[in-house]
């Protein structure tokens, strides 16, 4: 009995011992181990992407460059907004002056710029490497074939009109040519992207490799005035601002080109020559270049040096190299770009502060669709006889005429004259009359002589000589 008691104590006992069992952490149940949740790893702040132009820092991260085509020609000085370009280009594509070009960072940057030109494709060549956004108004077949090849969409006046592009009124009621005055601005050509379904956002890619660099010592500025020919009648010249560490742009006549916006000068930190194989196209106009890569010039800070440069297709970006084949590193800052094919007509000179001429790379062969030195120099001088000749000519023409009234005036002072052979007056008028008729048949020899033979036009036959016989 005693027995089975103890077996049902026994059975209670564990009965109330699994009830005070309760949830986990309660008095009588295992203690779990506590779940420590991971802690977030915070997202890291991007960096900011760098001036792709200047190399100077600010946040350019998915901003494209802009790059608006420049008027040239007479007239279109000063130009509107090029103070704030990161990249300027230049070189001649059509005709003696160069086409240029000036890139702005972001479309934020632009502010009134202008007067806006055609685009070619020599300068389009630097702006779509960098995915910029180009501005123009009409632009060349071989820009247009260029741009239609690539599918790239362009900012082009001629279609956008007033929406992208506005006439300065006051320029144009001062008289300078409506191609003077046209201009865009950030607002305006944000309109025109809009219009197109474009946008400003997208990738970019940096203009060139920026690294520190030093001005030259004082005593060792080798680069202080830079001279490009373009034409025998068009110059660029960058001279060194030893004050500011810069290059100011002037004009052949040694203008400075001053901001029409009133923001200063055109001024540039770096410059760079680039050496191009040139020929003519197809259109025997427009320039052909050889844009795979050549030799050229770097300036900055009052010195220089020798540099290689490569380039692919139209979209490839431009590698600059020494003459061993390192990379070059440019200082951050502006850049002027220029492209010199050195054909018949064009020169290029840079001196020191002490005023000594730098020896240079020598200038670039020609293409096979270039014209060699002689054969330019004969067909200019034949062009400048035969503009000679048509001057003389004209003035020819015009001594005929007057020595015909001349001899009327001799023959009525002749006449006079025998009517009263004593009179004083009318003999003081005769002697007028031959020494006018005098001067002028030697005025119409000296220029028949100046002129040369001239060949005689072949007769005419008559509409009986050209019947057939019978």
């Amino acid at each position: 009995m005693k027995k089975r008691i103890a077996v049902v104590l026994a059975a209670l006992m564990l009965a109330a011992l699994a009830g005070c069992s309760g949830p986990a952490g309660v008095l009588g149940g295992p203690t779990p181990t506590p779940t420590i949740e991971p802690t977030p790893t915070p997202s890291p702040t991007p960096e900011p992407v760098c001036n792709p132009l200047t190399g100077e820092t600010g946040d350019y991260v998915r901003a494209r460059p802009v790059a608006v085509t420049l008027q040239t020609g007479e007239g279109s000085l000063p130009y509107w907004g090029v103070s704030r370009a990161g990249l300027f280009v230049e070189g001649v594509s059509q005709g003696y002056a160069p086409t240029r070009m000036a890139v702005f960072a972001r479309l934020s940057d632009v502010g009134k710029i202008g007067p806006v030109g055609k685009a070619q494709d020599l300068t389009l060549q630097f702006a779509l490497p960098l995915n910029a956004v180009t501005a123009h108004i009409d632009k060349t077949v071989y820009a247009a074939n260029l741009l239609n090849v690539l599918s790239y969409q362009d900012l082009d006046g001629l279609h956008l009109g007033k929406l992208s592009y506005a006439m300065d009124t006051d320029r144009y009621a001062a008289g300078a040519g409506a191609q003077n005055c046209w201009y865009t601005s950030s607002e305006l050509m944000q309109t025109g992207l809009d219009t197109y379904g474009q946008s400003a956002q997208g990738d970019n890619t940096p203009a060139f490799r920026f690294g520190d660099r030093q001005p030259a010592a004082e005593d060792a500025r080798s680069a202080a005035e830079l001279t490009i020919g373009w034409s025998a009648d068009s110059a660029t010249v960058l001279r060194y601002d030893s004050e500011r560490n810069v290059y100011v742009w002037q004009d052949g006549s040694g203008a400075t080109l001053e901001d029409a916006n009133g923001e200063g000068s055109l001024d540039f930190a770096n410059v760079l020559v680039l050496y191009a194989s040139s020929g003519v196209k197809d259109d025997n106009i427009t320039r052909q270049y050889d844009l795979s890569g050549g030799t050229g010039l770097y300036l900055y800070g009052g010195g220089w040096q020798p540099v290689r440069w490569g380039k692919g297709d139209a979209t490839a970006p431009l590698e600059l190299t020494d003459e061993e084949g390192a990379p070059v590193a440019m200082a951050t800052g502006t850049t002027y770009l220029g492209v010199w094919g050195g054909y018949y007509g064009q020169t290029i000179r840079l001196t020191a502060a002490d005023g000594g001429e730098q020896p240079l790379p020598e200038k670039p062969a020609l293409l096979e669709s270039g014209v060699p030195d002689d054969v330019a120099q004969a067909a200019e001088q034949e062009y400048q006889d035969y503009l000679n000749n048509v001057v003389l000519l004209a003035e020819l023409e015009e001594l005929r005429s007057q020595l015909a009234e001349a001899q009327t005036a001799l023959e009525q002072a002749n006449a006079a004259l025998e009517e009263d052979p004593d009179n004083e007056e009318k003999t003081n008028a005769q002697i007028t009359a031959q020494a006018i008729v005098d001067q002028l048949t030697a005025k119409i020899q000296e220029r028949e002589e100046q002129l040369g033979p001239q060949e005689e036009p072949a007769p005419e036959e008559s509409a009986e000589s050209e019947q057939p016989a019978e």
